[in-house]
């Protein structure tokens, strides 16, 4: 079963850190637990898609989290970018 949130506390913890107070986009989602490829971790996540001017999905933004909405500590190798 897939546990997409909006509002999520790890999610609102992470954007208000970053100063982000707008209202979270219909592009942007929670995840409670994605796997990271390179560690095999199951992680809370941020996931943003990227829009042309068109609103066409070109890219994926990953951002993995700690519980309590901290980055998670990942090698910058470790990143996710997914698109063209």
């Amino acid at each position: 079963m897939v546990d997409w949130k909006i509002g999520a506390r790890s999610q609102n913890n992470y954007l208000r850190s970053r100063e982000i107070t707008a209202p979270i986009p219909p592009t942007m989602r929670y995840h409670s637990g994605i796997r990271h490829a390179n560690t095999g971790l199951n992680l809370p996540c941020l996931v943003a898609a990227a829009c042309n001017v068109e609103r066409r999905v070109t890219g994926i933004q990953r951002v993995y989290l700690t519980h309590d909405g901290r980055p998670a500590p990942l090698h910058r190798d470790a990143l996710p970018v997914v698109g063209r």
